[in-house]
């Protein structure tokens, strides 16, 4: 059966890979970021390898509502049905700067509320849908992330939760990936090992008890997995994939 995706915050890093997932699975996929010059980028590079009618573009904040209803109306007119969600959008930093506590909260957790919220009902219409949240291991562990980082992804293990209570009825399950250090080329750590490659590897092999980082890869395919038939009685999970740096005592 070929599926309908939304991924948000899709145009780089983690969300990249895992919308390159369910396309490699055969399923349309829409891809989605505020950087409109990243996107097309993405969609330029996704489209060289797949086709392009499986694939849809969509650039906006899904903070807004007024982008949430456009982006339903073109998804509709494309696709006709939207099966899973999977909630990726968040940042840390805004133009190099790190954003404060309470902007965390609006760029990480407002991003998968308002998200969810308002396509649940579309991936109910479908009778056999699944909601992905994308949070962290630091919302269940201590790690080096800011204060309201860990607060927005709490939330969002919290909202999956009820969620998951609520759509359970409706066979739509509802599950939550908390990533450990992923390595991501231009991303965060990868900037890291840049300054100061010494410094980033002692801090995995002293906090990872498998010593090495996490790939895109390994969390797109857990991805793929929780939005499968196979697994739907998996809801209301929180599922650590982060080397057992989240049980480490």
């Amino acid at each position: 059966m070929i599926r309908v995706v939304f991924v948000s915050g899709s145009s780089r890093g983690l969300g990249y890979y895992i919308a390159k997932k369910f396309l490699e699975n055969g399923d349309k996929v829409i891809v989605n970021g505020t950087n409109n010059y990243e996107l097309k980028k993405t969609y330029i590079k996704l489209i060289k390898i797949h086709k392009k009618s499986n694939i849809l573009a969509l650039s906006g904040d899904i903070r807004e509502k007024s982008f949430l209803k456009k982006a339903k109306q073109i998804i509709k007119k494309k696709f006709k049905a939207l099966n899973i969600l999977v909630a990726n959008a968040g940042r840390l930093r805004l133009n190099g700067k790190l954003l404060d506590n309470k902007e965390m909260l609006k760029y990480n957790y407002k991003t998968a509320s308002n998200f969810s919220n308002f396509f649940k009902k579309d991936i109910v219409s479908t009778k056999n849908g699944s909601i992905i949240f994308i949070s962290s291991i630091a919302a269940i562990t201590k790690t080096t992330a800011p204060k309201g980082y860990v607060e927005a992804k709490s939330r969002i293990n919290k909202l999956s939760k009820k969620l998951a209570l609520e759509l359970s009825k409706k066979n739509v399950n509802v599950n939550v990936i908390l990533p450990g250090n992923i390595l991501i080329k231009n991303g965060n750590w990868d900037n890291k090992i840049k300054k100061n490659k010494k410094e980033v590897m002692n801090y995995i092999k002293k906090n990872v008890p498998m010593k090495r980082f996490a790939s895109p890869e390994e969390i797109s395919n857990l991805c793929l997995f929780l939005s499968e038939k196979k697994s739907k009685f998996i809801t209301g999970q929180l599922i650590s994939i982060d080397g057992g740096q989240s049980i480490k005592k």
